[in-house]
């Protein structure tokens, strides 16, 4: 039908043309015989151009229907998130012995995409000031899932200011090829982190704690104890491996508990 109408445009102009000479044939040679001809021709060249005219138009409105249907197909399979699609969810305990409570966090991911990131975080006391601050690393976050953090602050400490700092991506066959922190805590400048491993093979295990080597520095922290967990573990009770970190003496320790071997992290 695209090119159907145009050759109705034009047989209706060649019709208009025809009829133009004849008429001039019909003045020069005076016969009656190119009246009808003529008359023939003017309507048959008007039924053409008619049709190619409604013709047309229905190509363009399917055409225009078309665009915006594809438009609305694109947009609605792409899947787009943002910090939105995030929730921070927090609770204070009471204040302990040593004057200092916990601060009980849970960082949900609500969108269809997996977020790798960092969450910022200011601690604040009633006078909006600030008392602490801590960067929490999220990797590997999947799609409604969630991690959980207990950090131990100062009981002044009334309230949380946050913000989220990474990117969205795809969830791919290689979502989930290196770890996923499932749970970390933070006090006296120490953490403890429950990871979940795709593989618990020793040579995965080596390659992400130089990567947890790396982002819990002495800047972060004085020193750090790494569970590795499967899916189904509840606490690190049930860790079949673990990675020990001092950053003050430099020392980074594998631990697997299935030979009882350790293996220095360099």
């Amino acid at each position: 039908m695209n090119s159907f109408f145009i050759v109705l445009y034009i047989l209706g102009l060649l019709g208009i043309s025809s009829s133009i000479v004849i008429l001039g044939l019909k003045i020069h040679k005076k016969r009656k015989i190119y009246n009808s001809i003529t008359l023939i021709l003017i309507a048959v060249s008007f039924v053409l151009l008619s049709s190619g005219t409604i013709l047309g138009l229905i190509n363009l409105k399917n055409n225009s229907f078309n665009s915006v249907n594809k438009t609305k197909i694109n947009t609605s399979a792409l899947s787009i998130a943002s910090y939105k699609d995030l929730s921070f969810i927090y609770r204070f305990s009471n204040p302990n012995l040593s004057n200092n409570k916990n601060a009980y966090i849970s960082i949900d991911n609500n969108s269809s995409l997996q977020f790798t990131g960092i969450v910022h975080l200011k601690f604040l006391d009633q006078n909006n000031s600030t008392v602490s601050t801590l960067n929490l690393t999220v990797k590997n976050l999947m799609p409604n899932t969630s991690t959980k953090s207990n950090i131990q602050i100062d009981k002044s400490v009334s309230n949380i200011e946050y913000s989220f700092n990474g990117k969205f991506e795809t969830v791919s066959s290689n979502s989930e090829s290196s770890y996923k922190i499932k749970t970390l805590a933070y006090g006296g400048n120490y953490l403890r982190i429950e990871v979940i491993a795709n593989s618990s093979d020793r040579d995965t295990l080596n390659n992400i704690c130089r990567e947890l080597k790396e982002i819990y520095t002495y800047k972060y922290c004085k020193g750090f104890l790494v569970y590795f967990i499967d899916n189904k573990s509840n606490s690190f009770n049930d860790a079949y491996a673990d990675f020990f970190g001092d950053n003050e003496k430099n020392l980074y320790t594998l631990t697997l508990f299935e030979n009882n071997k350790r293996y220095k992290v360099d």
